[in-house]
Order: structure tokens, then C-alpha cells, then sequence
């Protein structure tokens, strides 16, 4: 399977889930008309890593059929989503500490997952330039939102249950 067949279908699976998101809000308002911290910033995170990972798909075939490069491309694009995902962590570290929702980001294996693809991209970045590795920091955002649409799919029917 070529890059291109991969971030075709990472589009695809990333509109789908960001639109899943849109039924959540629907079935997941309380009571009250009120979402919980810990729920707001959920549907954030849903949010922007489906739209990070439909960017990021994207890009490549708008840059490379514009003539850039394929090499500097990936290695420039690894760079950038490096940069991303240390930011927007550190950012969502920050946000579900003011809101007291640090239970939030408590899933298994998400730091050390990140922190592989952060290793990964950086890498392609300085020394390899290659697709696969640019795909697999796309793979994380999709990870990221399937998730944690998961996370709030599953605390709706929680709720539901008490």
C-alpha cells in the first residue's frame, strides 16, 4: 500500500470520527445542558486530532503535486508534526489541569506511544525523509480521536447505567 492510499483513507476515517463527535454532543449533553469538564475537553481532543490528521493527510498531496520535493517534504512535514505533538500535549497537559480533569489524558500507554512517534518523526525529519514515517505521526492522530471518541462514547453509556 502506497502513502497515498494511506492518507486517502486517514481522511476519510478522520472526517467519519469528527463526525461521530457531532452525534456525542448530541446524546451527551447532561441533564442540566451542561457538559463536565472532563467531557469538554474530550470533545476537544476529538476535535482537533481528526482535524490535525485530515491536515496532515492532505498536505502531501497538495505539496508534492505543487513540485516540491518528496524528501524535503517529509522530512519537513515529520518536523512539523513533531512539533505539534509536543505543543498540543503540553497544552492539553495544562488544559485538563485548570479544569481538574487530568483523568482525562490517564490512558494506558499514550505516553509512551507518543513519545515513539515524536522519536519517529523527529528521526525521518534529520535523517531519513521517507512516507512511512511521516504516516505513522498521522496514524497517532487517528489513534488520538478514535480514542478518545471511544473515552466518551463509553463514559455516555456509564452515565446512562448510574
Amino acid at each position: 500500500m502506497y502513502w497515498e492510499q494511506i492518507l486517502g483513507s486517514s481522511i476519510e476515517v478522520a472526517i467519519a470520527i469528527a463526525g461521530f463527535s457531532g452525534i456525542i454532543a448530541v446524546f451527551g449533553q447532561r441533564d442540566a445542558g451542561e457538559w463536565r469538564a472532563a467531557d469538554q475537553l474530550r470533545l476537544r481532543i476529538l476535535i482537533t486530532a481528526s482535524g490535525v490528521a485530515v491536515l496532515f493527510s492532505m498536505t502531501p498531496f497538495i505539496a508534492l503535486d505543487a513540485g516540491v520535493s518528496a524528501e524535503l517534504f517529509w522530512r519537513v512535514g515529520s518536523g512539523l508534526q513533531a512539533t505539534w505533538l509536543v505543543s498540543i500535549s503540553a497544552i492539553r497537559i495544562r488544559q485538563a489541569a485548570r479544569s481538574g480533569a487530568a483523568n482525562v489524558l490517564r490512558i494506558p500507554l499514550l505516553l509512551p506511544i507518543n513519545l515513539l512517534s515524536v522519536i519517529a518523526l523527529v528521526t525521518n525529519a534529520a535523517f531519513y525523509g521517507v512516507s512511512w514515517l511521516y504516516v505513522i505521526g498521522v496514524m497517532f492522530q487517528l489513534f488520538i480521536a478514535f480514542i478518545t471518541f471511544s473515552s466518551l462514547l463509553l463514559d455516555l453509556w456509564e452515565d446512562d447505567a448510574t
